[in-house]
């Protein structure tokens, strides 16, 4: 008994310690606040929109995986309504060039302007908006999706697409501090 107690006191020990690492040394519920930067924003999840077309709602990953597909993408419908894309073909940016795959678990959808670097500058009531901003995202093979991170103009094509991106993000949400570090 008294090596469980012990056992849960030390992950609990580290599980705080790690919470505490990953908010910049506070402890945050919603949102970590970092001495060298301003609030930074939690993480929204993807909007809902209705899909008048298929008479279903999407969230929003699955309806530019809809919107992107090649050939007409396939779908399943839940009982709650919601639409969930099963298959279709997309041409994608790859870890390897460019992938044509049916199987939309290989993946994800990706900011061309990274979240880590406009949550840091906007106001978190502003957070979804950004996220959700569709000019800001694009189809990605998951495994590069992974394997790049949140790298701001780590080439030249992708920083002029980034500063493309920005600049309309900055104008759209009246935001006109928002590219200055880029």
């Amino acid at each position: 008994m008294r090596s469980e107690i012990v056992d849960k006191i030390k992950n609990e020990a580290i599980g705080a310690f790690w919470l505490a690492v990953l908010c910049g040394g506070f402890f945050c519920l919603s949102k970590c606040v970092y001495a060298s930067e301003t609030v930074k924003c939690k993480r929204p999840r993807w909007k809902v929109v209705y899909v008048e077309e298929l008479g279903c709602k999407m969230r929003f990953n699955h309806y530019l995986l809809y919107k992107t597909s090649r050939r007409p993408a396939t779908y399943d419908i839940d009982d709650k309504g919601f639409c969930w894309v099963k298959t279709g073909t997309w041409h994608v940016k790859a870890s390897q060039g460019i992938l044509t795959t049916h199987d939309k678990n290989q993946l994800q959808i990706d900011h061309i302007l990274p979240f880590s670097y406009f949550a840091r500058r906007i106001d978190c009531a502003q957070v979804d908006d950004y996220f959700n901003f569709v000019r800001n995202l694009e189809v990605v093979e998951a495994k590069y999706n992974r394997h790049k991170s949140d790298k701001i103009c780590e080439n030249k094509d992708d920083c002029k697409k980034q500063k493309e991106i920005c600049a309309i993000m900055a104008e759209t949400f009246n935001n006109e501090h928002l590219c200055d570090d880029l």
